[in-house]
């Protein structure tokens, strides 16, 4: 995975997280809307198919396609 260009990249959940309260499983599908590089905060936000906004690593998504406008 090229993980200097995800921004506006469709990617695939492939792991399940463990959160109450976002329910988010393997599969979900969403658009990666941000890209932090300060090493301070979790890499990729994501916005998720089912309404979810959640930031997520590298190598908890895969990259899908590129996302359509």
């Amino acid at each position: 995975m090229d993980q200097a260009r995800m921004l506006g990249k469709r990617v695939e959940l492939v792991v399940h997280l463990k959160d109450q309260y976002r329910r988010l499983r393997r599969g979900e599908q969403g658009i990666v809307t941000a890209q932090f590089r300060d090493g301070f905060n979790i890499p990729l936000q994501v916005k998720w198919d089912n309404g979810h906004k959640w930031s997520v690593h590298y190598d908890e998504v895969r990259c899908l396609e590129e996302a359509a406008g």
